[in-house]
């Protein structure tokens, strides 16, 4: 049986960093809409 290895890109476009607000400490990272549309 081989391997297989999946690369993911999960950075958006750079360069905009400073001019976006931050996102709030208190967000969590996996919302439910997440977890709901990862499936049973």
């Amino acid at each position: 049986m081989g391997v297989l290895t999946v690369n993911l890109a999960m950075d958006g476009p750079e360069g905009d960093e400073m001019a976006r607000p931050p996102v709030a400490r208190t967000e969590p990272v996996v919302t439910r809409g997440m977890v709901g549309a990862a499936g049973p």
